[in-house]
């Protein structure tokens, strides 16, 4: 799905940091220390619930000033966080299974629209 929301496996590090997936802005390489994680996926056991996963996301992210969002997935289910100034907001939920235009049942979260657009940089 990441391939295909235009994130290429060059700009993508799995197990990066004790981050599961980190997203750069360019290539990754060793050697460019100014190429800072823009986005990080925490990723959970399916249906185990993504609640504490975000808090997780969000102590590896205080290290990167350039990341703006966060994810928190099971492989079925996104949680998309936005940071505005040092907190993080629940923005939007995604469940590829049943995917919805808003979150079902939490008001002012988007839905599986907004998480696409967001991973893909919009």
């Amino acid at each position: 799905m990441l391939l295909a929301l235009g994130w290429p496996e060059q700009k993508l590090k799995i197990e990066w940091n004790r981050i599961d997936i980190a997203f750069f802005e360019k290539p990754y390489s060793e050697e460019n220390k100014n190429n800072e994680c823009v986005i990080i996926l925490e990723s959970k056991r399916l249906w185990e619930g993504l609640d504490y996963g975000a808090s997780q996301a969000s102590t590896y992210a205080s290290r990167y000033p350039k990341c703006n969002r966060l994810i928190v997935s099971d492989g079925c289910c996104y949680k998309l966080f936005k940071r505005k100034g040092t907190t993080w907001h629940y923005s939007a939920y995604l469940n590829i299974l049943k995917p919805k235009l808003t979150h079902p049942y939490e008001p002012n979260v988007g839905g599986a629209p907004d998480v696409f657009l967001s991973l893909m940089g919009k």
